[in-house]
């Protein structure tokens, strides 16, 4: 979604909004490639920012000017990148008209067959496929719908904040053209189907691609967070304790003590034992409706089947998680964090995973 006041290509900052936390990417699309000169990330405290809204813009803008502040950034043309399951993502098959009247076309669409008041959103489209059927030329395309009301208060934040707002992204969109750069150098198996899960706070995102090419993507509501939460309640210590327990524990040592505890019903029921639990049957959970996501897609035609995960986002801090996933749903699993089509001034890397989602909304095609 494209602001009135764009400008012609340049550096940008990019920051992605999270319930977790923001991060923000310093950095310019050069051709195929991406030049990062500076990144930064800062936690948000609750009651700041959930699921795509502002709810406390005043701390929002300290942490951001401080961000800035402390991180030396310059550049002040920004692209937004956010998530929420407020925004609308439909695969449509429209007619082919000529160009200018698509969006005539596709408002029509929507006011016809989703029940939502399209003056209350922006919309904004890509055109996947082109194809004939039954002699008719006809578009396949991705229709994107976010409430106006999202967009203006993240506008208003922005130039709070002395930014000037250029471009908003969404997650999906972001990833999709970060794996399309990537492709151009032959990276992350371009003849693969690949399925990219960033495991946040409160959102797991799956994206599907065969080759390079988006297919579908799907939003769970969990996260990180319910990790937390368990910690939080059964040892009785503060969330910022508990996040950095979680990471530095391995999640392979969490199954193998809960199938010892499934195995023995009668261990003691002690607090160690209720985290292991809660922990496990949180995490099998998730897989689980990652794997209802994943069986949708490979349903959907007897060709269809995933090839490789990658995991990417706050989640794939976790320790060993990748293997957890390989032995649960067969497939190859590894953290997202080789990008050699990425030139960073910066050579420490180690924390890439956290910044896929920025790095996408740096490149504006």
């Amino acid at each position: 979604m494209r602001a009135k006041n764009n400008k012609k290509k340049g550096p940008l900052l990019a920051i992605d909004l999270g319930s977790h936390s923001i991060k923000v990417v310093q950095g310019q699309e050069l051709g195929n490639r991406l030049k990062v000169t500076q990144w930064a990330v800062e936690k948000l405290g609750p009651g700041v920012y959930e699921n795509g809204l502002i709810l406390d813009a005043p701390a929002l803008k300290s942490i951001l000017t401080e961000m800035i502040k402390a991180n030396h950034f310059k550049v002040k043309n920004v692209a937004l990148s956010i998530e929420c399951t407020e925004i609308i993502k439909r695969e449509m098959i429209i007619p082919k008209v000529d160009e200018e009247d698509q969006m005539d076309l596709i408002q029509y669409e929507v006011s016809q067959y989703l029940p939502i008041d399209i003056n209350a959103y922006v919309l904004e489209y890509k055109v996947l496929e082109n194809f004939i059927e039954d002699g008719n030329s006809k578009l396949r395309i991705l229709l994107g719908a976010m409430p106006k009301d999202i967009v203006s208060s993240h506008h208003e934040w922005l130039e709070s904040c002395g930014l000037n707002p250029v471009f908003m992204d969404m997650h999906s969109n972001a990833l999709e053209k970060l794996v399309s750069s990537a492709a151009n150098e032959n990276l992350y198996a371009a003849s693969k189907t690949t399925a990219y899960v960033d495991f946040g706070h409160g959102i797991i995102d799956i994206s599907l691609f065969e080759k390079e090419h988006y297919k579908f993507n799907r939003l769970l509501k969990m996260g990180g967070s319910g990790f937390d939460d368990v910690l939080v309640h059964h040892l009785e210590i503060p969330l910022g304790e508990a996040e950095n327990r979680k990471k530095k524990t391995s999640i392979l040592a969490i199954q193998k003590a809960y199938m010892n505890l499934e195995n023995n019903p009668e261990a003691a029921g002690d607090v160690k034992n209720s985290v292991v639990r809660e922990t496990m049957h949180y995490m099998n959970e998730c897989m689980d409706e990652m794997d209802k996501v994943f069986k949708y897609y490979t349903s959907r035609s007897a060709e269809n089947k995933i090839d490789q995960i990658y995991v990417y986002g706050g989640g794939s801090q976790f320790k060993e998680l990748p293997e957890l996933f390989r032995e649960r749903f067969g497939i190859p699993t590894d953290v997202m964090k080789n990008l050699p089509n990425i030139d960073f001034v910066k050579n420490n890397t180690e924390a890439l995973p956290l910044f896929i989602n920025a790095m996408g909304t740096l490149i504006r095609n």
